[in-house]
């Protein structure tokens, strides 16, 4: 549903395409990095942010704005897990999504950190 909104959006065919590889994906900003990584964080880890992903997203981002993606990010972990819990998935089908493992030794919070500003053509 969420591929379906964002092409109706307009959005860019090549960040549909490589959400699920993000990290290692040409097509995403250094904003964007930076919101993806905070995201995973969340919902990954807890919400254990590093410092230096948090001083990233503070480059990138407003405290409002980092406010509120913080929320919609924890609020669709929510969702998630009130999801699964209670049985109420579309479908009772296995993940559609298949996760691609980074590069061996690739740091995602370093790669946000200190990689390029410079936007991709």
């Amino acid at each position: 549903q969420h591929v379906q909104a964002l092409r109706g959006l307009g959005a860019d065919l090549a960040k549909i395409r490589d959400i699920a590889s993000w990290q290692t994906s040409d097509a995403y900003t250094r904003t964007e990095r930076a919101v993806l990584a905070y995201a995973d964080a969340i919902a990954l880890e807890a919400g254990r942010v590093s410092d230096e992903l948090f001083e990233a997203l503070r480059e990138e981002l407003s405290d409002e704005e980092i406010l509120e993606l913080t929320y919609i990010s924890a609020m669709y972990l929510q969702h998630a897990v009130v999801t699964r819990a209670l049985r109420l998935e579309w479908d009772d089908q296995p993940e559609h999504v298949a996760e691609v493992a980074p590069p061996e030794g690739f740091d995602a919070e370093e790669y946000v950190a200190v990689g390029s500003t410079a936007e991709p053509e």
